[in-house]
């Protein structure tokens, strides 16, 4: 029983090792996700691509936001992260978009400085 209990433990570290290896020193941000208290834009819920940049490092966002909620005019005045270890910065607010028009919205993403996947939650206000 106690070899078996060894043979357990030593495969559950090698698989840990393993997976902490594949992440190397990257940052892998698997989804986009956007959440708003106000539904700023009709934005809340929507999901975008994710990317993966170095620990430490900085990912430059562009986020395409439509308006198809909002008459006559919508306004983003705010960007922040909720996702532990990352920050925001740079943000170019407040973004006001007509009603069914689209907007760019410009903002830098600071990742943590260790390594780390999943998914990033970004809230709009």
């Amino acid at each position: 029983m106690g070899n078996a209990l060894a043979v357990i433990v030593g495969i559950l570290i090698l698989s840990a090792l393993a997976y902490a290896a594949t992440l190397g020193s990257a940052v892998v941000v698997t989804a986009i996700h956007i959440t708003s208290r106000d539904d700023v834009c009709g934005a809340n819920g929507r999901t975008y691509t994710g990317f993966t940049t170095s620990t430490g490092g900085a990912y430059k966002a562009i986020l395409k936001i439509t308006n198809d909620d909002v008459p006559p005019s919508c306004t983003v005045n705010s960007v922040s992260t909720t996702t532990s270890g990352f920050s925001v910065s740079g943000a170019r607010t407040p973004l006001t978009i007509g009603w069914d028009g689209t907007g760019r919205l410009f903002f830098t993403i600071n990742a943590p400085t260790l390594p780390q996947k999943g998914v990033l939650i970004i809230d709009l206000e």
